[in-house]
């Protein structure tokens, strides 16, 4: 009677089990809530079913960041409308007008120390919130929707003496038409000069595995509708290069300090660097406070 079975079906039948039980399981950590941990235990089980998948997936929720109101007392709110839709600007102090661009939903939270020290020294900071549209339908940041809302800002706001980018703003700025026509200071904090390289930096700390980077930014050139060149960032900034101050810490788990490092040598101009402040706490540096103060004592 065992003569007459295939004996191929007993493969195909563990096979088919195994996935199932892949996908059972990746079922059951969806379920969870969504912390980092089961985040990104989803991501790398959803490799092993389908990498293609994964990817949308990934790309999907790459950027996703909870909405947060800056609660500090001190600050003027205003309103003003841009192609995305309307965003929240936050005023503090008088005097020298500085920008401080976010690069995600929450990081000009991180701007509100910086803020409150410089307008102690007539100097008036600025930042925003760039709207939600921009990380829609679930959340993903879009480089080319970011930099229309950023033209859309420069036109209604008073133009700065000083501007200060911090991580995947750095972008953002050099893509604009706005740059084109600023004649005052620019501040990178922890830059990245390739928007590429702010993907796959975003996707290891989701957990996609090496093998499936190329799959990722595949993933993100389709749905980003402006194609950006690798390095483009760098390449425009040079021509600005005699205005640049880069700030970057030595131990940045995200941007690349030597990217900081090489541009700075290849352009000859000044990198401050730290230890030991990471990706975000930069903006909290001491070196960049007093670079600031003695920046503005120029107006």
């Amino acid at each position: 009677m065992l003569e007459n079975v295939n004996p191929h079906i007993f493969p195909t039948f563990v096979h088919y089990s195994v996935f199932i039980f892949k996908w059972l399981i990746f079922v059951m950590l969806i379920s969870q809530a969504p912390d980092s941990l089961h985040l990104k235990c989803c991501i790398k089980l959803s490799q092993l079913v389908s990498s293609s998948l994964a990817m949308k997936w990934a790309h999907a929720i790459l950027f996703k960041q909870k909405r947060t109101q800056i609660q500090q007392s001190g600050f003027t709110q205003y309103k003003l409308p841009v192609r995305n839709g309307v965003v929240t600007v936050y005023k503090m102090g008088t005097g020298v007008p500085i920008w401080l661009v976010p690069s995600t939903l929450n990081s000009r939270n991180s701007f509100v120390p910086l803020m409150k020290t410089l307008a102690k020294h007539d100097v008036a900071t600025i930042t925003f919130d760039f709207p939600a549209s921009i990380y829609q339908p679930t959340g993903k940041f879009k480089l080319s929707a970011a930099v229309d809302c950023f033209d859309d800002i420069g036109d209604q706001l008073l133009q700065p003496k000083t501007i200060i980018c911090h991580s995947i703003s750095t972008s953002v700025l050099a893509n604009s038409n706005w740059l084109k026509q600023y004649k005052g200071h620019i501040n990178l904090v922890s830059p990245f000069f390739d928007y590429y390289a702010y993907v796959l930096a975003c996707g290891k700390k989701l957990g996609i595995y090496t093998r499936n980077y190329s799959k990722l930014i595949a993933t993100t050139k389709k749905k980003e509708k402006q194609k950006f060149k690798r390095d483009s960032t760098s390449a425009i900034l040079e021509a600005y290069a005699n205005r640049i101050t880069v700030f970057h810490d030595k131990e940045d788990p995200c941007s690349t300090y030597s990217d900081s490092f090489a541009f700075t040598k290849r352009n000859r101009i000044k990198l401050i660097s730290t230890i030991g402040l990471g990706h975000n706490r930069g903006l909290h540096s001491r070196k960049l406070t007093n670079h600031l103060i003695q920046q503005m004592q120029q107006y």
